[in-house]
């Protein structure tokens, strides 16, 4: 009987465990799926800033406000994820003030200045997302992801073999 009360609890256990293993995937998933959504994001806000088309732009912006604001609880600060995409979202501000005046056909208000803020913007939006990329890497790389193998299961029915001779010692003493 005490041996079956043992089996029972080890085999609770190992559920126990797979599950643990499966709840932090999951999770780990989760954070990365959320990540790459901030990421796509950002490179949709990128590509909008290049077509010269005022209503793409404004979407785009309208979209990424949403990842940008979740992106400060996702990324750790001195990271800088958060930062950078507040120079994304500044310099499609400039950009978007071009393209804004040229859609409403207010070409009067197109000063070389507007010109300058929307170059100097593109600049900005460029240099951020080459610096994004290189931030994200520790958060979307998955190189050296030690998932749930063959080589897991097997270290873990030889815990529970070790286990079950320790107590099997115990007992018969």
């Amino acid at each position: 009987m005490t041996f079956l009360v043992f089996l029972v609890s080890l085999v609770a256990a190992y559920v126990g465990y797979c599950q643990l293993r499966i709840a932090n995937a999951k999770l780990r998933m989760d954070l990365y799926n959320k990540r790459f959504a901030i990421y796509t994001a950002a490179l949709d806000l990128h590509q909008a800033c290049y077509q010269d088309k005022y209503p793409v732009l404004r979407d785009a912006q309208l979209a990424f406000v949403k990842y940008f604001r979740e992106s400060q609880f996702l990324f750790e600060y001195q990271d800088g994820v958060y930062k950078t995409l507040e120079l994304m979202k500044d310099g499609a501000a400039k950009i978007s003030y071009a393209d804004k005046k040229v859609a409403e056909g207010k070409l009067e208000d197109l000063s070389e200045h507007l010109w300058d803020g929307k170059r100097q913007g593109l600049k900005e939006i460029d240099a951020a997302i080459r610096a994004l990329e290189v931030q994200l890497t520790t958060y979307l790389n998955f190189s050296d992801v030690d998932g749930w193998n063959n080589n897991n299961l097997m270290m873990a029915v030889q815990h529970a073999k070790n286990g079950y001779e320790w107590l099997k010692m115990k007992l018969l003493r």
